[in-house]
């Protein structure tokens, strides 16, 4: 037993070690294409100020302003129907800590809190690619993550790190049937994003492996487990019920955005009759509903849930962002990690690809083009 608790220490080490290589190479990476195009479009070259934008901005105003009690103008907003209820509250609460921490000012806070859980989550994405498909496919792993098409939101204050780290390390405590901690991993993932409540389901998914083990005593954890795994959308609907009366105004406000619940069928052939740029979510999330059933085929329907409830629900409110919410899913990438890592011409094809494309991401982002958001 000591020796196996030694062996894990050491591979967890050299885990760690080649995610910081991982991490420090996209910071590199990152950092060298925000110089390119500020140098070459004469643009502001600080970088917080270049990379703190768009929802990080809201996320600002959440740590400086708390949560509106009324919609009001910001920015392109002008009807005055925005309010900063559609983000949801783990990330700046983990964010202000960091501010308070380090006493720095909330947009530096919140891009530090992106990068440590980009970290975070390349560390936790090698171990599970390491224990569900080997240690010769967790280097692979380690790129796809580090070299994400949309890298840029591990770099400039969104909650993508976050999320990406809760799914995974979500998954790893399933896998080891860690009930409870796993349970509270799903809670703080239901209070990162409005998707993040669909953990729940897929850990339900996983009490056939309690069913089929027979070992008595478990289930009141399990439980215990599954009840705390959307106690963090529950929190956040309470205090919006008490702060400005409305549990669901985190949903309502997306009319700001131009989201309105609608049949995804007829979202997606109104993208179809658009120019190619607005047809590429098109595309990523019809790829993303192909994954989904790869993984069903194959009989692991708690990716395959995943997969598909975090694609249709945006996806039902519109293609907006389409794009950065399938890269930043963990089980898109582990199966990206299965399909190619078989081949070394098409991991060395995809790489580059994945690569190019996350530096013209990049480029665009800090031209403020809506492609990028």
């Amino acid at each position: 037993m000591v020796i196996k608790q030694g062996y894990t220490r050491v591979l967890h080490g050299q885990n760690f070690v080649l995610a910081c290589v991982l991490f420090i190479a996209s910071s590199v990476f990152t950092d060298l294409f925000q110089y390119l195009v500020t140098q070459a479009y004469g643009l502001p070259s600080d970088w917080v100020t270049g990379a703190c934008k768009f929802d990080c901005e809201w996320y600002t105003s959440i740590l400086e302003k708390g949560y509106y009690l009324e919609p009001m103008n910001h920015h392109i907003h002008i009807k005055g129907d925005s309010a900063n209820w559609a983000f949801f509250p783990a990330f700046p609460l983990i964010a202000g800590a960091v501010a308070s921490l380090l006493n720095t000012a909330s947009e530096l806070a919140l891009i530090i809190t992106s990068k440590i859980f980009l970290l975070l989550s390349i560390f936790a994405f090698i171990t599970l690619a390491e224990e569900e498909l080997g240690a010769d496919k967790k280097a692979f792993a380690g790129l796809i993550l580090a070299f994400n098409p949309y890298i840029i939101h591990a770099h400039s204050g969104y909650t993508e790190t976050l999320y990406f780290f809760l799914t995974t390390l979500g998954f790893l405590l399933l896998r080891r049937k860690s009930w409870i901690l796993a349970g509270i991993a799903g809670g703080l993932l239901s209070a990162t994003r409005p998707v993040g409540f669909i953990f729940s389901l897929v850990y339900i998914t996983h009490a056939w492996r309690l069913a089929k083990d027979k070992i008595p005593g478990v289930w009141p954890g399990y439980i215990l487990g599954l009840m705390l795994s959307g106690l963090g959308l529950a929190c956040y609907m309470a205090y919006l019920h008490f702060h400005m009366g409305d549990a669901l105004s985190f949903a309502h406000v997306q009319i700001a955005w131009w989201r309105h619940l609608g049949d995804p069928l007829n979202v997606l052939m109104e993208h179809i009759k658009l120019a190619w740029e607005p047809n590429f979510p098109s595309l990523l999330a019809l790829a993303s509903l192909a994954m989904s059933i790869w993984f069903a085929i194959r009989r692991r329907f708690d990716y395959a849930l995943l997969i598909a409830g975090s694609t249709l629900v945006p996806w039902s409110t519109g293609l907006m962002s389409m794009p950065r919410y399938i890269f930043w899913q963990m089980p898109v990438l582990l199966g990206l990690v299965q399909l190619l890592a078989k081949d070394k011409l098409l991991s060395a094809l995809y790489l580059i690809f994945s690569a190019g494309m996350s530096g013209f991401v990049i480029v665009t982002w800090f031209k403020n083009n809506p492609f990028a958001i």
